[in-house]
């Protein structure tokens, strides 16, 4: 079974002499938002239809979109020119693509890659599909409350690898989107971790909404120490 982290890490360095990145959009305030959505301007699930060497152990493909989750003038049936690492796709092979543009040449690197043959590729595909269309809600603050309803609806999952992927997401967020938890989305989600079924879930809300409290105090106490100082 893939790992949780591998669904959020980016698995391809960019190269030495390639542009600097522009600056990431918006993106849903979670870790697959801001680390993997953000930086990628384009999503697709793709089929591989050739694969030749383009040394230094990397790749050059063909792939023919399937479904375009994310990316401007690209539609289903469009096929894409993608640099990736050797040997990691084979001609027929279908992909979940995360892409950056390759040197402002029209083409693409593949920054990760979930195959359809993982166990989980359904509940990813769903994942992504959802914080993708987040990244459509432009007021900062509805897109806080659409991506709480997001992780409080996979806690609730019957799937055990959604539930904890949510709850990873959601210690996450915790940790670096605090601004987030408004008083109103704690309420929220000290509701939604009593209400849950699932012992993991109540345990990690508990944990979640107290790191939250301890939080608030090394922010109130660093506040207090600038507003001290001459």
């Amino acid at each position: 079974m893939i790992s949780l982290a591998l669904l959020l890490s980016l698995a391809l360095q960019t190269a030495p002499d390639q542009a600097p990145p522009r600056a990431a959009p918006v993106s849903p305030p979670s870790r697959l938002g801001v680390e993997l959505l953000g930086p990628c301007p384009v999503v697709v699930v793709a089929r591989t239809i050739s694969v030749r060497d383009a040394g230094l152990g990397a790749a050059l493909l063909h792939v023919r979109v399937v479904e375009r989750l994310r990316g401007e003038d690209i539609t289903a049936g469009d096929a894409l020119t993608v640099f990736s690492v050797a040997d990691h796709f084979r001609f027929g092979s279908e992909d979940l693509l995360f892409l950056q543009p390759f040197r402002q040449s029209g083409r693409f690197e593949v920054v990760h890659r979930i195959s359809v043959r993982e166990s989980q590729y359904a509940a990813m595909l769903s994942i992504v599909r959802r914080t993708v269309w987040l990244m459509e809600i432009e007021d900062v603050e509805a897109r806080r409350d659409a991506s709480l309803d997001l992780i409080l609806g996979l806690l609730r999952s019957r799937d055990e690898w959604t539930r904890r992927y949510g709850l990873e997401e959601l210690r996450w967020m915790a940790e670096h989107q605090h601004a987030i938890f408004s008083g109103d989305r704690r309420d929220r989600l000290r509701t939604a971790g009593r209400a849950s079924a699932h012992p993991e879930v109540k345990a990690g809300v508990v944990i979640v909404t107290r790191a939250l409290v301890a939080k608030d105090s090394r922010l109130q106490r660093a506040d207090g120490l600038e507003q001290s100082r001459p």
